[in-house]
């Protein structure tokens, strides 16, 4: 039995309402998205721990209404149902030649570090997959939810019967006034090693550089930036990360899609520094990364909430392409970064019945 209650006025914790985001590198989008788009919904469900709210919007308060109507008829007469994949998914290519394809790249990225200009660069894997049967693109959401419910899942519709959809641990941005809180999500481990990821000198030395490049990025409109005094373990069910909170102050008049903008690309998805970064990976990566690393959150002109698109896969009608990364820094080899990366891709082909 559902029970309703009309809010007087604007409810608390209503997210956006304005949603969108961009692509990683607007040079190098993909053709069944937009390089930038922002709705306005039509119809906004959301939650806290105590109740259930619906929203409607229009261009008139009649629109709105009707929105509204709709959305709370349809959620009333809802069936739960937890539908499953057949097991008909299946990895594409040739493994070994994507070793191949994936050394040459590493090697490539190590040989711009060793010239000392660059301290960091994060390269990103494809993964194709197959499900003969086609996608039930609920199921794959609910087994994300399933398995990674403390991370933000997404999902979002592209052109000729596409969609782009995830669940992403890394937070870019969430400012509300002048508050604006972050994190440093950089240096990556199995489970059961979080001793050995925290003494690890590659990893605290990457997790470092990605620290500092957002206190840099923050600066120019922050009053003040304070750092976290100690780095600790974030644990997702496939894989570690170091972890450090940052928060800013913003100086008066800045907004937050000005701050966002500036901190994306973040280091811990491009490089540093990030500008000859950018130019590496454009002439280097085999692959536009399109959504994939862009930005996507909900805001208005006084609060934004924005997160990285991680762990992520652009779908068709019965194919996925999967995304996922690593940084490459001095002191990187071939094996492990790949061994990195399949542990990341674990989250989407379970989620997509792979497994």
């Amino acid at each position: 039995m559902v029970s309703l209650k009309w809010c007087e006025g604007k409810p608390e914790g209503l997210p956006g309402p304005f949603l969108g985001g961009w692509v990683f590198d607007k040079q190098r989008p993909w053709p069944e998205f937009e390089k930038e788009l922002w709705h306005l919904p039509k119809q906004l469900l959301w939650q806290n721990e105590a109740h259930c709210f619906a929203c409607g919007f229009g261009q008139t308060q009649e629109e709105a209404k009707a929105n509204l109507a709709q959305l709370v008829n349809e959620e009333k007469s809802a069936v739960p149902s937890a539908p499953k994949l057949p097991l008909l998914a299946h990895r594409l290519g040739d493994i070994q030649q994507e070793r191949q394809s994936w050394a040459r790249l590493v090697k490539a990225a190590l040989e711009k570090v060793e010239e000392g200009n660059i301290h960091k660069l994060v390269l990103a894997r494809q993964i194709h997959v197959e499900n003969e049967a086609g996608w039930n693109v609920g199921a794959v959401l609910k087994n994300l939810e399933s398995r990674f419910g403390d991370c933000w899942i997404y999902f979002v519709r592209g052109e000729g019967g596409s969609c782009f959809l995830g669940a992403t641990p890394e937070v870019l941005c969430q400012v509300k006034g002048r508050q604006l809180k972050t994190e440093a999500l950089a240096g990556t481990g199995s489970v059961g090693e979080e001793v050995s990821l925290l003494h690890s000198e590659k990893d605290l030395r990457e997790h470092r550089w990605v620290v500092e490049g957002i206190q840099k990025a923050l600066e120019p409109f922050s009053e003040a930036v304070e750092v976290a005094p100690s780095t600790g373990i974030r644990q997702l069910p496939n894989v570690l990360h170091l972890h450090t909170p940052i928060c800013a102050v913003l100086r008066e008049g800045v907004s937050p899609m000005q701050v966002a903008r500036a901190m994306h690309p973040s280091p811990a998805v491009a490089g540093i520094p990030k500008e000859e970064a950018m130019v590496f990976l454009r002439e280097k990566e085999p692959f536009p990364r399109g959504c994939y690393a862009g930005a996507l959150g909900w805001g208005n002109e006084e609060e934004l909430s924005m997160f990285v698109a991680l762990r992520s896969a652009k779908m068709y009608a019965k194919r996925a392409e999967l995304f996922v990364g690593a940084g490459i820094v001095e002191g990187s080899c071939e094996e492990s970064e790949w061994k990195e990366t399949e542990e990341k891709a674990q989250a989407l082909l379970h989620a997509l019945g792979v497994l």
